[in-house]
């Protein structure tokens, strides 16, 4: 299964070690993995830690990269996301929707403009916070606010949208996840110990991911220019 990159990321290891030993952890640790995933920091827990499940806020940004956007009016459909909304109509049909709490306080939901110095660069990203998301559904939040965006909703359509009552039957496609990055996770009272040189490695892998964007969008953009070019032709003849 194909799932999104991870800027930051946080799982549990049960380990036996002295203190002495903590200051190579980081080091040890990467040595056995593969070249594109890497630790850049730890904290001691106690054993009824849950990584899943005991995050204070979870941060995702997705990039986008369609000229055509209107960033004005997906700002104000961001705005209105802040707050507690039911997202049950996001989730997977591969989840019980009839079980389980779909409702999800959102504590931060904003478009980011970028500086687009190139056909390859994206123009804005979506970021949003909140204590608990599935992947899917912040694909389907992107696909509602892009779909804003062009034109094709209003802002106040996309809280409308969220109503399962209204809406349980209709079919809607999300986002694919190729430009979602998990980009933090965050607990309560909790301090990690950084690598001396965690920083400069987060920041060469969210280069690599916006390279891989890049060029999955070039190849994505001349496969759409062949396509029209093709069109055209059909339609002189």
């Amino acid at each position: 299964a194909k799932h999104e990159s991870a800027a930051g990321n946080v799982f549990t290891l049960r380990l036996r070690m002295s203190a002495e030993h903590e200051s190579t952890l980081i080091d040890v640790l990467n040595s056995h993995l593969p070249e594109d995933i890497f630790i850049v920091a730890f904290a001691r827990v106690g054993s009824s830690f849950s990584a899943r499940s005991d995050p204070k806020l979870i941060t995702y940004r997705c990039f986008m990269f369609e000229d055509d956007l209107n960033v004005a009016r997906m700002s104000q459909a961001a705005e209105l996301l802040k707050g507690e909304h039911d997202f049950r109509r996001l989730v997977n049909s591969q989840y019980d929707k009839t079980s389980g709490n779909f409702v999800v306080h959102v504590a931060s939901s904003e478009i980011v403009t970028t500086s687009k110095n190139s056909d390859f660069s994206p123009v804005a990203y979506y970021e949003v916070s909140a204590r608990a998301f599935f992947p899917q559904q912040v694909c389907g939040i992107v696909a509602l606010i892009k779909s804003v965006g062009r034109g094709e909703r209003q802002p106040a359509d996309v809280l409308d949208f969220l109503q399962p009552a209204k809406h349980d039957g209709a079919v809607f496609v999300v986002e694919p996840n190729d430009n979602l990055l998990l980009y933090n996770v965050e607990y309560d009272n909790l301090s990690f110990a950084l690598d001396k040189d965690s920083s400069s490695v987060v920041e060469k892998y969210i280069t690599g991911t916006m390279c891989n964007l890049k060029r999955t969008f070039s190849v994505l953009k001349s496969i759409h220019g062949v396509l029209q070019r093709e069109s055209r032709d059909r339609a002189s003849e």
